[in-house]
């Protein structure tokens, strides 16, 4: 049974199922989270008018490159064991923020997060 909030390693694996790709292995998908990330650079750059870029023809966008950058990085948690917003909550607890406490939310449906600019 599908619920309405799969966790993210569910949806990242449909969409390799769906598309008719093979999940790369560990060190594969790590290399590809790097690539993303620099891709995801590349995107950030293109928007700063002080930069002058060496290749102005290619396009990134943003979002998309966030969006491959959080698929490899499920792919490559999910390699090895782990769901990465279950790691990114324990790490939440061990530093002692309780992100089951007063926010209102329960350990299954957490409120998104807003963060100003530094």
């Amino acid at each position: 049974m599908q619920t309405t909030n799969p966790k993210i390693p569910e949806t990242v694996r449909a969409y390799f199922e769906h598309r008719g790709l093979t999940a790369p292995d560990a060190g594969q998908a790590l290399l590809f989270l790097v690539s993303e990330v620099g891709e995801l650079a590349d995107a950030f750059v293109e928007q700063q008018a002080q930069w002058v870029r060496n290749n102005p023809g290619r396009n990134r966008d943003i979002s998309d490159e966030i969006g491959d950058v959080l698929m490899m990085l499920t792919v490559f948690a999910d390699a090895q064991g782990i769901d990465p917003v279950d790691a990114m909550l324990n790490k939440f607890d061990r530093k002692g923020f309780n992100h089951n406490g007063n926010n209102g939310t329960d350990e299954n449906h957490h409120r998104p997060c807003t963060l100003s600019p530094l």
